[in-house]
């Protein structure tokens, strides 16, 4: 029997998600991960924090709250946040008005600026935030400075 193209497609995407290349290679394990964030010693509310896994490709996001507490999420693709190394980048964006995004407005449309420094939020392999999320997961906290 021949596979067609996009059958072979499918299966390769399936056999992707996860925490590393093949699930019988590697124990998918789903893990708690949160923690605070603080700007200048104050909580930071309405920011979003994204682990990206550099290994792997996956990324699991949070958004803060009044306390700047944030907890991860699984991706939309079905992954699972797994113990390993993530670069980490916070984000929040901010309207020319300086109020908050609205959670269903787009940045580009509503002309949103990010208002944190670029070290935190363009992070990349080069960024200042890194974790190292152990295999029971944990709590990290990240105290950002405006400077």
């Amino acid at each position: 029997m021949k596979l067609s193209s996009i059958s072979i497609v499918l299966l390769l995407c399936v056999g992707a998600v996860g925490c590393g290349p093949s699930k019988s290679e590697y124990v998918t394990v789903d893990v708690p991960v949160s923690g605070t964030v603080t700007l200048d010693g104050q909580p930071l509310a309405g920011a979003t924090v994204m682990f990206n896994a550099p290994s792997t490709g996956a990324s699991f996001f949070g958004a803060t709250g009044e306390d700047g507490v944030y907890r991860l999420k699984s991706a939309p693709r079905g992954e699972t946040v797994c113990q390993g190394a993530y670069q980490v980048v916070i984000s929040k964006m901010l309207k020319a008005d300086g109020t908050a995004l609205g959670p269903d407005e787009q940045p580009m449309i509503v002309h949103a600026t990010e208002s944190l420094p670029a070290k935190y939020s363009l992070g990349g392999l080069d960024g200042v935030l890194k974790a190292e999320v152990p295999e029971g997961g944990g709590t990290f906290d990240f105290k950002l400075d405006s400077k």
